[in-house]
């Protein structure tokens, strides 16, 4: 089941989620938001971090990118490239993991009530 997510919140979201990768990975929390990062640590919480956003949250690669200030062909490429690993069980888990704390933060943050509209 995908959470309905008020575009007003997008950035909100995505910061959220980027904790949660961050602390799911063992990683700081940086800005991952600036288009200059291009180390291999922000581009993997970066792409998991779209992944997650696109997959819990019922949003659109265009409104998922627009949230990083990315594209939504990145986006997809992200999607894909996240897909790809979670043949390796121990990054399965983790992406499970980090999806399910994240849907669950959301709820808690009260973005979304019940019925899985915005309150």
């Amino acid at each position: 089941m995908r959470i309905f997510i008020n575009a007003a919140q997008d950035v909100s979201a995505a910061k959220l989620c980027v904790a949660m990768v961050t602390m799911a990975l063992g990683l700081p929390y940086r800005d991952v938001f600036t288009g200059d990062i291009r180390r291999g640590d922000y581009i993997m919480i970066r792409q998991l971090a779209l992944y997650v956003l696109y997959n819990v949250c019922d949003m659109s690669q265009t409104r998922v990118g627009r949230a990083f200030g990315r594209d939504r062909t990145t986006v997809r490429y992200a999607c894909n490239v996240i897909e790809d690993q979670r043949d390796y069980s121990v990054f399965d888990g983790t992406v499970e993991h980090v999806e399910t704390v994240f849907r669950q933060a959301l709820s808690l943050l009260c973005l979304t009530d019940l019925k899985g509209e915005t309150s």
